[in-house]
């Protein structure tokens, strides 16, 4: 009973993928040549605003050190290198040294998507109202991990990949709903708090004792591939709740998590080459016990593409 078990559990896991997989090649395409070389250059703003719960009013402000970024990256074949660095001179506060990493990694078929990530903020600014300056705020750390599951309806018709890379052809304009869930662990470490840069006693109170919680958000949006000839306009737009748990305090009690999530990538894609701007605004609300954080984020990137063929011969015997 158990083979047999096992047998249908193998054929229904067949009949799922291969139904992921179908598509409506009137709509969708794949390019004849699949590697890539890209140039980039974008500018990125991420603030973290401390807020009471009940009078709506922000008692405190960090941001990150933003700045411009050059880049550039290959595709070619399962190999994926990316390079970027921070311009010179284009900083929020070009004195201060932070680190900021993030990584992400995107696997599944055409219409499940895992992405797994990962950010770290190493020191902040402390915005000066007056004086239209910034304070710097050393040793205090933003680390956050999790993974996302994206699921789209209609992914015969509608690319994910033309949406969001310009990696394949959509061919005639169509749109998908789509759900997400995600699941973030996220913590705050201050070993040194100091009451001198901070006024507000609550925001002070809850840094100073290094929350840590996870969470869990669940998010519904529809995205859409408007084709114009060879030129792609792709917005989405998406909208989430769940709740989280502080893993320090004792207590049981589940508290809110909202998102509000919106992107547009628009540009020419060609079959040797492309270029689209894209941009992206993430507006997510979290509750904690003693202050609230809004965490409001931007994205504006440029971007160029070349594409190839692969090489007959393979290169150092594995590619």
């Amino acid at each position: 009973m158990k083979k047999y078990g096992l047998l249908i559990g193998c054929l229904v896991m067949q009949v799922l993928m291969a139904a992921a997989q179908a598509v409506d090649t009137t709509y969708i395409r794949p390019f004849s040549k699949p590697n890539t070389l890209e140039v980039y250059s974008g500018l990125y703003n991420i603030n973290f605003d401390f807020s009471d719960r009940y009078f709506q009013k922000n008692d405190f402000q960090l941001r990150v050190n933003r700045s411009a970024t050059l880049g550039a990256d290959l595709t070619y074949k399962w190999l994926y290198v990316q390079y970027a660095f921070n311009l010179p001179g284009t900083m929020l506060d070009n004195q201060a040294k932070f680190n900021y990493r993030q990584l992400k990694v995107r696997l599944g078929n055409r219409k499940w998507i895992l992405q797994p990530f990962y950010q770290f903020y190493n020191g902040l600014l402390i915005p000066e109202g007056k004086h239209r300056g910034f304070e710097i705020f050393r040793g205090i750390t933003f680390e956050s991990a999790g993974a996302e599951v994206m699921y789209y309806v209609h992914s015969s018709q509608f690319s994910p990949k033309a949406a969001y890379a310009f990696s394949e052809q959509q061919r005639r304009s169509s749109g998908s709903a789509f759900v997400t869930a995600t699941g973030l662990w996220h913590a705050i470490r201050w070993p040194v708090p100091s009451p001198d840069l901070i006024e507000d006693p609550g925001t002070f109170t809850l840094l100073s004792r290094n929350p840590a919680w996870v969470s869990l958000l669940l998010k519904g949006g529809y995205a859409y591939n408007l084709v114009i000839h060879n030129w792609l306009i792709a917005p989405s737009a998406s909208i989430g709740v769940g709740g989280l748990k502080e893993t320090h305090v004792k207590r049981m009690a589940i508290r809110s998590v909202t998102q509000l999530q919106g992107n547009l990538n628009a540009g020419y894609n060609g079959s040797n080459w492309y270029t689209y701007l894209s941009g992206s605004w993430t507006n997510l609300n979290t509750e904690l016990l003693i202050r609230d954080m809004q965490r409001v984020s931007w994205t504006l990137t440029a971007t160029a593409g070349f594409r190839f063929r692969s090489s007959r011969k393979k290169m150092l015997s594995i590619l």
